[in-house]
């Protein structure tokens, strides 16, 4: 559900409501403009004898005009009602349409590669969903305000032209040159609508920083002053001023229009009535008309700043839908069944084009099942850009993934995914079980917390960890723990013993890797740890973006 346009949003979710909507609300603007003419033709129907007007006490529905203002009365509740229900309907389609986009986006983001996430970065993403979604929804809902808006000051015009054709030529110039000088303060307010939507971003980084950062803040305080007032404050004070000013001119474009339209009934009150030589009922109609106008114009006006500043966020979101492309969740393609061996043959990656960067130089490599493969290298050897690979979060850019000799073709890709299971040490950890919780496993979970040591820490509850206020070891451990339910083929750890205490470590290295090869996986661990290093099955060492070297442990292989 890409959007070309702003009302793409309503036409491209539920357009026949949508049209029932509009023509609703037409029909509410044309009931509000017909108010003016019924006020007048009482006025000037005779029914009310102002010469002869006396005190006596009535009430509105005891008096000689009480059967038109019943009438008048139940027409009005009726007007309420109808645009009640036509701003309700507005208001359901409004959260129906900002539902369905949201989730197009969240599955486009689902869909991106992650190199693609990594690139764009969490604090553009995020504005993009918290800042310009909301906006342009805001300015499709804008719409139906200016059609109902626009039908009732045609009715009014409508009414002017029967009242005095000449006024009504000079209201409608007035009218045409007001939305002229409305454009030239709104032009400059989206500008700067544009400068503090970009910067806004920088905003966003920054409390990102301020967050996640907060340890090697709060070590060093003249970092943390730089970060605070150079950075941070910089990019706040820089998107308040680009901010203001925006609706500075949004404002000021309301009050152009706002003062033309007084100096409009002035011209009409002081200075029409001798020029056109009007009679007093006549002005009275067109100073009634001309202060009924005022309020749908300036619903208008607000409505058109409300959909510039949704264009100014459409062009984010068109950005993010030229730098994504569609999911591939659906392209299901099984992988060969009962396959044996894992192997990239020739696999290398490239950040950019640029030779002078990192690059994983061509790999070949075998990992078998019933294995054990430690990764090692310092740091910047390519372990980690190599292991991106081999869970498929990175697409290579030359060479192959296989299972056993079958190359993995990209309709493939989602199948191979869910052979693998992986904790990287920027691991995220869920607060509940997502789709592997079931009444059957509930007695595998409890046996797995107590294997895992935390059983009297943490339980599940509807569903969810009773808590995830552990510490950084624990927390692993219960990425382990799903890890261990999901079952899969392909394990792969990244310094996944590095927050554990001693013990766990020998734990993690002689036992649960052990036990994981004696389920026939493919096991694959990132780590430092040298004292282990006679337990791999395989070693690969990484060095400057290649492949080293490969040591084999496994008496089989010697």
């Amino acid at each position: 559900m890409e959007l070309q346009k702003i009302s793409d949003l309503f036409w491209k979710v539920s357009p026949n409501l949508f049209f029932f909507s509009t023509i609703l609300g037409v029909v509410t603007g044309l009931c509000y403009a017909a108010v003016i003419p019924f006020i007048m033709y009482v006025v000037a129907s005779g029914l009310i004898d102002f010469d002869t007007l006396h005190s006596t006490g009535e009430s509105i529905f005891n008096s000689p005009t009480a059967d038109i203002a019943q009438f008048f009365i139940i027409a009005c509740a009726l007007i309420v009602i109808l645009k009640y229900f036509s701003s309700l309907l507005s208001i359901h389609i409004t959260h129906k349409a900002s539902l369905k986009h949201r989730m197009f986006l969240f599955r486009r983001i689902q869909g991106m590669s992650y190199y693609e996430l990594e690139k764009m970065g969490q604090s553009k993403l995020l504005n993009l969903l918290r800042i310009d979604v909301p906006t342009v929804t805001g300015a499709a809902s804008s719409y139906p305000v200016i059609w109902v808006n626009s039908v009732t000051v045609f009715g009014i015009l409508s009414y002017l032209v029967f009242l005095n054709e000449k006024v009504f030529v000079y209201v409608l110039v007035a009218t045409v040159l007001s939305i002229l000088l409305y454009r030239i303060p709104l032009y400059f307010g989206t500008q700067y609508l544009k400068k503090a939507r970009d910067m806004s971003d920088n905003v966003q980084e920054g409390i990102r920083g301020l967050i996640f950062g907060a340890k090697e803040l709060k070590l060093n305080r003249k970092r943390s002053d730089e970060f605070l007032e150079g950075l941070l404050y910089k990019a706040e004070v820089g998107t308040r001023k680009a901010t203001f000013k925006g609706n500075g001119f949004m404002m000021l474009a309301d009050s152009v229009g706002e003062l033309i339209t007084y100096m409009v009934m002035a011209m009409v009150i002081f200075h029409l009535p001798y020029v056109f030589v009007l009679t007093q009922l006549e002005l009275v109609g067109i100073v009634v008309a001309l202060v009924y106008l005022s309020g749908p114009i300036g619903n208008i006006m607000g409505a058109v700043g409300a959909i510039k500043a949704g264009g100014v966020s459409l062009t984010k979101i068109q950005e993010f839908y030229t730098k994504t492309k569609s999911s591939d969740i659906e392209k299901t393609e099984s992988i060969v069944k009962d396959w044996s061996e894992y192997r990239v043959q020739g696999l290398g990656y490239k950040y950019s084009q640029d030779d002078s960067d990192f690059a994983l130089k061509p790999t070949t490599l075998t990992f078998k099942r019933n294995q054990i493969t430690y990764i090692v290298g310092g740091n910047g050897s390519g372990k980690s850009t190599l292991s991106k690979c081999l869970t498929l979060h990175y697409t290579p850019t030359s060479g192959d993934v296989l299972f056993d000799d079958d190359p993995l073709k990209e309709s493939q890709l989602e199948s191979a995914r869910q052979q693998i299971s992986a904790i990287y040490s920027d691991y995220h950890l869920f607060d509940r079980l997502l789709g592997i919780q079931s009444p059957e496993i509930q007695e595998q979970i409890d046996e797995y917390f107590r294997y895992l040591e935390l059983d009297g820490k943490v339980k599940i509850v509807d569903g969810k960890f009773s808590t995830t206020s552990l510490s950084d070891g624990q927390k692993k451990r219960l990425a382990l723990l799903v890890l261990l339910l999901e079952d899969r083929d392909i394990c792969l750890f990244d310094e996944w013993a590095a927050d554990q205490d001693p013990r766990f470590k020998e734990i993690f290295y002689k036992k649960i890797l052990p036990n994981l090869k004696a389920k026939n996986k493919v096991i694959i661990v990132i780590t430092h740890d040298d004292r282990f290093f006679e337990l791999a099955d395989q070693i690969v060492v990484m060095e400057d973006g290649k492949l080293k070297e490969v040591i084999n442990n496994s008496p089989e292989q010697v």
